[in-house]
């Protein structure tokens, strides 16, 4: 009976340990991140703090979520997805790009949707260099662990008629230039 009682008391002050509120849970504890390649593990997203406000055009009040934020470096795509750590479906999520004045947020008041508000485990927004974003992430699913992921993908450097890349063919001896 004692094995048993140590076994059941070792496995509740593990799950305890583990089933921890995300530290980044409040806007003003948003984590400051890298968004060319950025994952953070092992979240418990239902146990994060409903903060009661609502960002302007984005009705996330009475939702549990948690914050990332960061200053884009340069033009470019950022991506957020939100996946389960063991592939398990993931209903009644979102995650929300917004425009911020700094880093120094204190509640959502200042804050402009920039990807669109809607449920959803992905988000993208194009970025421009020296702007401040802030990411919220939710879900909905109880008792789960959850992993949040940033890329960013620079555009080409060819992306317009003046940065054109030459090519030469050697198969049909052609030379295409641009104009």
């Amino acid at each position: 009976m004692r094995k048993l009682l140590l076994f059941f008391t070792a496995l509740f002050v593990t799950y305890i340990t583990f089933a921890q509120a995300p530290v980044n849970d409040l806007i003003e504890n948003a984590t400051l991140i890298d968004p060319t390649n950025f994952v953070e593990e092992n979240l418990r997203l239902d146990l994060a703090t409903d903060s009661g406000v609502n960002a302007i055009d984005c009705g996330t009040a009475g939702f549990t979520k948690v914050y990332y934020k960061f200053t884009a470096t340069a033009n470019a795509n950022v991506t957020a997805t939100l996946t389960d750590m063991i592939n398990s479906t993931i209903t009644q999520s979102f995650v929300i790009f917004y425009t911020a004045p700094d880093l120094n947020q204190t509640d959502e008041s200042q804050l402009s949707v920039a990807s669109g508000c809607e449920l959803g485990t992905t988000a993208s927004v194009n970025v421009t260099p020296s702007q401040v974003y802030y990411v919220q992430v939710h879900r909905f699913d109880t008792n789960t662990f959850s992993r949040i992921t940033f890329n960013q993908a620079e555009p080409p450097s060819n992306d317009s008629i003046i940065n054109a890349i030459e090519i030469t063919s050697s198969i049909y001896n052609l030379s295409l230039i641009h104009i």
